[in-house]
């Protein structure tokens, strides 16, 4: 029977190991692979549950197309998109709104006088002009500014008005718009499936909007 202990001695001479310390033993841990979801896309052919919901899928099944804003079982089919990150498209909505209130030319007559932070969309530089100016180019590429060597200027009106300011500055607007929105169980600030609308105040709440 051989004799362990001259083995061990044996061992820790050959390899030059410390009586005190012992050799590192690599053991490889089993990787078990994850179990594949088997879960089916909500875009699936079989998938009868939101037959009765308007809708089809475009962009080779990755975007969600709601063609009925009205339909009150929408935010059904909006929540199985948003669990898988999907996007959704809505068509409609403006034949709720209100067309007069939406147009350049009126938005320019009632707020042209105030001054706003436009960025020009191809440097990121921003600078302060009038809101008339803005949208007066809205739909007239004519309108629009140019910059030095000829090119029409593409602006961006930031954050005016929003949130509250919002409601403030355009009642008539924003209360068109809120009636208009569809999901309003998400969209809307107090819709009941809008969260962050019910973080407690102590939160950094985004800016849910509406704006411009």
């Amino acid at each position: 029977m051989p004799n362990i202990l001259d083995d061990i001695i044996a061992s820790v001479v050959e390899n030059k190991i410390p009586p005190n310390r012992t050799s590192k033993i690599n053991v490889k841990s089993e990787i078990k692979e994850e179990p594949k979801n088997n879960r089916k896309s909500i875009s699936d052919d079989n998938n009868r549950l939101f037959n009765h919901i308007p809708h089809s899928w475009i962009c080779n099944k990755h975007v969600l197309w709601l063609s009925d804003h009205g339909n009150s079982n929408n935010w059904r089919l909006f929540k199985e998109c948003w669990r898988q990150g999907k996007v959704v498209l809505v068509s409609g909505i403006h034949k709720k709104m209100n067309a007069s209130l939406w147009k350049a030319d009126f938005i320019s007559s009632d707020f042209g006088d105030l001054k706003a932070d436009l960025l020009n969309c191809k440097d990121s530089i921003t600078a302060s002009g009038s809101v008339k100016e803005f949208w007066d180019g809205f739909e007239e590429i004519s309108k629009r500014q140019k910059s030095k060597n000829g090119e029409t200027i593409v602006l961006k009106l930031k954050d005016l008005p929003s949130g509250d300011d919002f409601k403030t500055m355009m009642p008539a607007r924003y209360e068109d718009l809120l009636k208009s929105l569809p999901l309003p169980e998400y969209c809307n600030p107090e819709g009941k499936l809008n969260l962050a609308s019910y973080l407690p105040g102590f939160f950094v709440r985004p800016d849910l909007g509406p704006r411009l």
